[in-house]
C-alpha cells in the first residue's frame, strides 16, 4: 500500500512541481514572496518525481534501495534538522540568506522524519519477509526435486544428488 501511495505522490510531483514547491513553501516558509527558487529546481524535482515514480512502478532492488534512502534522509532530519534547513535553502533558493523559517516546522521536519523512518523499516522487513518466503518456498521445491534426481543448489555449488 505505501509503495501505490509513494508511487502517487512521485507522477504528482513529476506533473507538477511548481504546485508542489508552491504548498511546500507555504507550510515551511513564512516569506514565501519574498525567495526566489533557483532555476533548474522545477527540473530537478520533476526528475525526482518521475525516479520515485519509476521506483515504485519496477518495485524490487528499485524501490528497496529508495527506501533505504529514505530511511537513511528520515534519521538526518529527525536528528539533525537544522542541517536539513541550511542544505536545503543552499540547494533551493538564489539568496539562502534572505529565507525565513516558520518556527513551527522544525517539528513537523522532525515528524516527517520519524514517518520516513517508519516507513522504511515497515518496507525492510516486508521485503526481508518476502525474501524468506521465497528461500523456504525454493528450499521446498529443492528437496522435492532432489528425491526425483535434479541437481539442487547446495553450499554455493550445485550437486546431482540420488542419481
Amino acid at each position: 500500500m505505501p509503495q501505490k501511495i509513494i508511487g502517487l505522490l512521485g507522477v504528482l510531483t513529476a506533473l507538477f512541481p511548481g504546485e508542489m514547491i508552491d504548498f511546500y513553501e507555504g507550510v515551511a516558509i513564512e516569506n514565501a514572496d519574498e525567495c526566489t527558487t533557483k532555476p533548474r529546481i522545477r527540473s530537478g524535482i520533476r526528475a525526482e518525481g518521475g525516479l520515485i515514480t519509476v521506483a515504485c512502478l519496477t518495485g524490487g532492488r528499485a524501490y528497496g534501495w529508495m527506501m533505504n534512502l529514505t530511511g537513511i534522509f528520515g534519521v538526518v532530519v529527525l536528528l539533525f534538522p537544522q542541517v536539513y534547513r541550511k542544505f536545503v535553502t543552499a540547494l533551493l533558493y538564489e539568496e539562502p540568506e534572505k529565507v525565513k523559517w516558520n518556527d513551527q516546522f522544525t517539528d513537523w521536519i522532525r515528524v516527517l522524519g520519524v514517518v520516513y523512518v517508519l516507513l522504511a523499516v515497515w518496507e525492510w522487513k516486508n521485503r526481508r519477509d518476502d525474501d524468506r518466503r521465497l528461500s523456504t518456498d525454493f528450499t521446498r521445491r529443492s528437496y522435492r526435486n532432489s528425491e526425483i534426481g535434479f541437481a539442487v543448489p547446495f553450499s554455493g555449488s550445485y550437486r546431482q544428488l540420488k542419481r
